[in-house]
């Protein structure tokens, strides 16, 4: 079972692959996207990957925002 999470405000030129090897120093990430107003999601494989991504990332800045 996958769990997802949405990130907000990224920097427009951050790509989805910058997103993904990002998020995989933090868990096992099956899919990143972004979009072309900086806004993303991010795959764990597991729930308890979401959680730590969330309880590490929450109020942090990723490629300056």
């Amino acid at each position: 079972m996958a769990d997802e999470t949405a990130l907000a405000r990224a920097q427009v030129s951050f790509s989805w692959r910058e997103l993904k090897d990002e998020m995989r120093r933090i868990g096992d990430v099956i899919y990143a996207d972004m979009d072309d107003n900086g806004d993303g999601v991010v795959e764990f494989a597991s729930v308890d990957d979401l959680e730590y991504a969330v309880r590490r990332l929450d109020g942090s800045w990723l490629d300056g925002n």
